[in-house]
């Protein structure tokens, strides 16, 4: 389906995990007050748009987090990530906002449970879980170790907002790559070597790694 507006043309199309053709607002609203308040707004039906009959709710986010939450909301038991992912922090990031956003605790609290694995507090599990993508590492031999382990610009992003526990420890390791490391340059660099997804950090945090390095 296509709609032309201001010689503008607009390309929808139904998601087949997500689209029922009632709306079936209600499973989302029994999630929270907030995210109820949002779908059943004051306004009246007559005043609401319609989309294949039935009324529109608009979300301003990115359709791939709102395709992720909503999918975490109508399948609570089939995770659209999964566990050991290493990139959970990048991907899930709009999603976790979205949770937040509409005071979701028990998808919050999922998400970050997933995050803490790769961020434990200990030295000896630190240690443990090195071990473990390097370990990974050998066994997949087409792959790189940006592939197996997760990249601290994305966590601490998320952390700032979400979980200053791992802080420490995600500056900490981001103090020990090179300043030039950069996220997914497989072919430039050796499959041990690590990125960094630098536009993702704030001046305050170069100014933190930097002065980590001295």
């Amino acid at each position: 389906m296509s709609v032309d507006s201001d010689d503008v043309c607009i390309n929808i199309s139904n998601d087949p995990d997500l689209y029922f053709p009632d709306g079936n607002l209600s499973i989302l609203s029994k999630h929270s007050k907030a995210l109820s308040d949002h779908i059943f707004s004051d306004s009246t039906p007559a005043e609401r748009e319609v989309y294949d009959g039935v009324p529109l709710v608009e979300f301003q986010e990115d359709p791939r987090d709102l395709n992720i939450f909503l999918k975490f909301l109508y399948e609570p038991f089939a995770a659209p990530i999964q566990r050991g992912d290493p990139d959970i922090a990048f991907k899930m990031y709009g999603a976790l906002r979205l949770a937040d956003r509409f005071s979701i605790d028990p998808l919050k609290e999922t998400i970050l449970s997933y995050i803490r694995e790769d961020w434990p507090q200990s030295l000896q599990a630190w240690d443990e879980r090195e071990s473990f993508y390097s370990r990974r590492l050998k066994n997949c031999p087409t792959l790189t170790m940006d592939d197996v382990a997760p990249e601290p610009a994305s966590v601490i992003r998320l952390a700032r907002k979400f979980e200053p526990r791992i802080l420490t420890l995600a500056f900490y390791h981001l103090s020990r790559l090179p300043v030039n490391a950069a996220y997914g340059q497989h072919i430039q660099a050796p499959r041990h070597a690590r990125g960094v997804r630098g536009y993702l950090l704030s001046p305050a945090d170069r100014e933190k790694v930097a002065l980590g390095r001295e």
